[in-house]
């Protein structure tokens, strides 16, 4: 309310960048705030204009459907690494994981295809998080024995972006997404290594992690809350007495 008693509405905007920069990469936001896409740099192979707009749930999963349907343009662009999509959920009920998952709806609208999702709380908000090789029509949807699990490749571990600066700017990205697929709910926990082989930090979540694609973020800090040192580490992921490993860089400059 101003001087003269003029009411004023509350509102949030959240704006996206007008063109997604090949080289730089970044992130995308739908317009109320709920969904957005990060693209980790040379995710795309040009510039490119993308937009999340929210749409209605098709008449075929309604009952399946807990939040709106993300479309994000252009729909049918295959992306050359995979980029990292968050949706929040309206339960924050982190317990529920197992019964949540983000779901991709198909060109033609008849098939709900399982992507997966790690849940987290982000401002008291849940978020499930997941790995997306493709453009198109996203949602959150409760779990059947009706959805299409996509093709999981449960051997690769892999990080994005693979080089990021936590305490510089010579990328704009301060922290790395740890990417994997489970087959089935399992504990995990994830370790970075200097190249000297110390142990920096370790990642355990409280909970099992879903069936699908999941995502765990590191902030290139140590286990004292301080920024690790420029170089290379070593990632290792231990799911169900099996151990992946991949690297990652960091950069402070």
């Amino acid at each position: 309310e101003d001087l003269r008693g003029n009411q004023m509405e509350n509102v949030i905007t959240y704006k996206t960048p007008s063109k997604i920069i090949s080289s730089l990469g970044g992130t995308v936001i739908s317009k109320d705030g709920n969904a957005s896409l990060l693209l980790p740099q040379n995710t795309v192979q040009e510039d490119l204009s993308l937009t999340i707009k929210k749409e209605s749930s098709p008449a075929t999963f309604s009952s399946l459907a807990l939040s709106s349907i993300y479309n994000i343009t252009p729909d049918d662009m295959e992306l050359s690494k995979p980029g990292i999509i968050r949706i929040i959920s309206p339960n924050k009920d982190l317990n529920d994981s197992t019964s949540i998952f983000i779901g991709r709806i198909s060109t033609n609208g008849d098939s709900l295809f399982y992507l997966g999702g790690t849940p987290s709380l982000l401002k008291e908000k849940k978020v499930l998080t997941a790995e997306v090789d493709s453009l198109g029509r996203f949602g959150l949807f409760t779990y059947d024995t009706t959805q299409v699990i996509r093709k999981m490749d449960l051997d690769q571990l892999i990080c994005q972006p693979r080089i990021f600066s936590p305490a510089g700017k010579t990328f704009e990205f301060p922290s790395t997404n740890i990417l994997f697929n489970l087959e089935s709910s399992h504990d995990v926990t994830a370790r970075i290594f200097n190249i000297g082989g110390r142990l920096k930090k370790t990642i355990k979540p409280e909970f099992a992690l879903p069936i699908g694609s999941n995502v765990l973020s590191w902030d290139g800090k140590d286990e004292n809350g301080d920024v690790v040192t420029s170089g290379l580490y070593i990632v290792t992921l231990e799911v169900n007495n099996t151990i992946l490993r991949t690297t990652v860089g960091v950069l402070n400059r």
